[in-house]
């Protein structure tokens, strides 16, 4: 996120910016924010996009911004359909690679949710994940406010369906309950 320009205002809880609008973001300003807690608005300013609000907005938050994509990519054609992770078309077959759909993408993977010591996700319309994130992380004794990825996030509960409901597996069977890190297949 240093380098990249601030989609918007960021402000720590007291009120005080952190960085405005238009400004090229910093290591200071990453550093500020992080230590008054407020490095997952900076990261959303960095991809242009807000998580403040909604749970919805926040999985609709794909905004393109600059960083060059690899050049080796740009110009090919998607090989099949391709889908984020809490299954959002993101490219069909036979699609011309762009940059736009590169850092749409990579995106998914930048946009912080905050996550209170409950491990409750503090937005509108946000799920109950605390099942699903004590079966990934267990419970931590000295839980504390942190932010998660959206990405991690949805791993976290496609995971913990899988456990509870089970992958069939036609070769077995029967059905195996994966934990998360597990490769299931």
């Amino acid at each position: 996120m240093v380098g990249k320009t601030a989609g918007s205002d960021v402000s720590a809880a007291d009120g005080s910016p952190i960085v405005m609008k238009g400004q090229t973001i910093t290591a200071i300003h990453a550093g500020t924010a992080e230590d008054k807690g407020a490095l997952g608005s900076l990261v959303a300013a960095a991809a242009g996009g807000s998580v403040q609000g909604s749970m919805q907005n926040a999985r609709e938050t794909i905004v393109v911004r600059s960083q060059p994509a690899p050049v080796s990519l740009i110009g090919r054609r998607v090989q099949r359909d391709v889908y984020g992770p809490n299954r959002s078309f993101l490219a069909a077959q036979g699609q011309i690679v762009t940059e736009t759909l590169l850092e749409r993408a990579r995106t998914l993977g930048r946009l912080l949710l905050p996550m209170d010591a409950d491990e409750t996700i503090p937005l509108r319309r946000a799920p109950d994940v605390r099942a699903a994130v004590q079966a990934a992380y267990g419970t931590a004794p000295d839980a504390r406010k942190s932010v998660v990825s959206l990405r991690e996030l949805l791993g976290l509960i496609g995971a913990h369906e899988w456990r509870k409901k089970g992958v069939e597996i036609i070769e077995l069977g029967a059905r195996v309950h994966p934990h998360y890190g597990v490769f299931a297949p």
